[in-house]
């Protein structure tokens, strides 16, 4: 392969410098934000801040025309510059508004593209669970689609997870999967990545030789197709593997080397990663001068970037160099921060959440590619058939869950943890309380009680998105899970499901008299001042309801009840229905 190194190169420039060429011609609107947003595409490695440049425009062009499509894109390859440039907080918003409209427009390759991405710049953030969940969903599509080099990223990016929480062992059997996939798709960018990960994980388990041998392969792979990210990061860890040879001035060599990189390309990440290396290094030597320099710089960064294992990491090193100084009194107070916040990278209740993703992930998956296929009920069946031969079966994913709970209820050392909640609405997301809703049905079933559950749906969400803003749609979001909370009873469970909906379950009463509850609750909302959140904002919901306590589980009653909000014939939103 890297004899055709020149010529794909050489191609990349020709289709760059032919984009730009019919950008400057008379073209439709609609075809210049697909030719601003191939640029961009083109160009969010070797030019980071160019993309998210050209991105911008491409958002703003197709706002105005009201193309979903292109506002989609836009906004995820917003999304990921952000992220490459450690924006983490941008990334989110941008990529949540992304997912909502692929959702919406019902473009299957879009969303599992964007629940990557989601998933990735959560796991930067050290939310191991959350990031979990996005790739299992973003997984289950690409199967479906086919898509080989998706499934190739999903693996890369468990396998990340895996080596964040320290099980590495688990993390190479996805870097080696991974790895077969792009070289039989001949994708050079994405094995460089996977090189760049097998380097580490050898490091890691101090085979220093094999690991120069994988990041020697992803720094040429990187340079090949100009990816410098992963060039910056392959160098970082060339020079960990230096160091481990004592052979500390190659290695200090080729840390300047890469932390030149980061900063050339605003590679805020990698820059922290470096400077921490480098703190090390100068550590070991006894220079504690130096060490504290960089190791202070590095926490800035990672404290500016959100990055909690860097944090960590940094407050670690600074209280064992005061320590060495003897200002007892500084490296207590680093120590303290240190453990502070290793108690909540460990902690956060993602061994709680992982292990009860199990039935809920399958559900969600399965509505989905209900919603998807809708009527045809014979490629609904051969759907079903593909699912059987597929790479990685449920069964595996469900294997692969139980081992990320074990391996992190290590970390944790049996303390309790509180359920994760939504990041937007504060509210426990469906899967959080899985547990909960099935005990629930299952005592409400047995001793033939009332029950109801209902599905809430803000109207025209993506409408008062493309027409206020993403922050207006985020308030929206909030506001209703707040008005929602407000005007409930406290027996009542309420969750965020997906999306712009929310799943309600409602104890002692039927449909019938939930109706009258439900019709309250929606009629509050309506009159709700949603002005003073956006001039003009007029916000409504529908609510469909399910108490079909013949079925053998409570997410069949939310399938019924989304069904109650698409009867096919009636009004279209600000409804209750059962």
């Amino acid at each position: 392969m890297e004899g055709t190194t020149l010529a794909e190169e050489e191609n990349k420039i020709q289709r760059i410098d032919s984009i730009k060429s019919r950008l400057n011609d008379n073209i439709d609107e609609k075809e210049r934000v697909n030719l601003l947003l191939a640029l961009a595409e083109e160009t969010h490695i070797t030019n980071t801040p160019y993309a998210l440049e050209l991105s911008n425009r491409a958002h703003v062009e197709s706002k105005e025309l009201c193309y979903k499509k292109g506002q989609a894109r836009s906004l995820r390859l917003l999304g990921i510059c952000n992220w490459l440039l450690s924006h983490n907080e941008e990334a989110m918003t941008a990529l949540l508004e992304s997912l909502w409209i692929f959702e919406d427009i019902e473009d299957r390759k879009g969303e599992a593209n964007t629940l990557i991405s989601i998933g990735n710049v959560l796991n930067t953030m050290s939310d191991f669970e959350q990031a979990v969940g996005y790739f299992f969903q973003s997984s289950r599509i690409f199967q479906l689609l086919k898509d080989k080099k998706g499934q190739g990223e999903i693996l890369n990016s468990i396998g990340e997870v895996f080596v964040n929480i320290g099980n590495y062992n688990e993390a190479i059997t996805y870097f080696n999967k991974s790895t077969r996939l792009f070289k039989e798709i001949n994708d050079k960018r994405s094995l460089a990545v996977s090189l760049k990960n097998i380097g580490i994980i050898s490091l890691k388990l101090k085979k220093t030789e094999e690991a120069q041998a994988y990041l020697d392969r992803s720094i040429t792979y990187a340079k090949d197709c100009m990816d410098a990210y992963t060039e910056a990061e392959s160098l970082n860890y060339m020079g960990q593997a230096y160091e481990l040879l004592t052979d500390r001035d190659t290695a200090r060599d080729i840390y300047f080397k890469s932390l030149l990189k980061c900063q050339e390309i605003g590679f805020r990440r990698g820059e922290g990663m470096v400077l921490l290396s480098l703190g090390q290094l100068f550590f070991d030597e006894g220079d504690n001068k130096s060490a504290e320099q960089y190791i202070q710089e590095a926490l800035m960064v990672a404290e500016m970037i959100k990055s909690r294992m860097d944090i960590c990491k940094a407050n670690n090193y600074l209280a064992k160099i005061y320590e060495q100084k003897q200002d007892f009194k500084k490296a207590l107070l680093y120590h303290k921060a240190f453990y502070e916040e290793k108690e909540g990278l460990v902690s956060k209740d993602i061994s709680n959440k992982i292990n009860l993703q199990k039935q809920s992930f399958e559900v969600n998956s399965v509505q989905k590619e209900l919603d998807f296929y809708k009527t045809k009920y014979e490629e609904i069946m051969k759907a079903f058939k593909d699912l059987q031969s597929l790479n990685v079966s449920l069964q595996t994913e469900l294997d692969l869950k139980v081992r990320l709970n074990a391996e992190l209820s290590k970390q944790l050392g049996g303390k309790d943890q509180e359920h994760r909640r939504d990041y937007l609405t504060e509210l426990y997301t469906i899967r959080a309380m899985d547990s909960r809703l099935k005990q629930v049905f299952e005592k409400v079933k047995k001793s033939k009680g009332e029950l109801s559950v209902g599905i809430i749906q803000i109207d025209y969400f993506a409408t008062i998105n493309q027409k206020f803003s993403s922050k207006v749609a985020n308030d929206v979001l909030k506001t209703i899970a707040q008005h929602l909370k407000d005007n409930l009873r406290s027996r009542d469970i309420l969750t965020r499901y997906q999306g712009t909906k929310f799943a309600l379950m409602i104890l002692d009463m039927k449909a019938s008299k939930a109706f009258v509850y439900c019709e309250k609750i929606r009629q509050a909302v309506e009159d709700y001042r949603w002005g003073a959140i956006a001039n003009g904002l007029k916000v409504t919901i529908s609510i469909g309801l399910s108490d079909d306590l013949s079925v053998s589980g409570y997410q069949e009653l939310i399938i019924q009840a989304e069904t109650k909000l698409k009867q096919p014939g009636k009004s279209v939103g600000n409804h209750v229905r059962y």
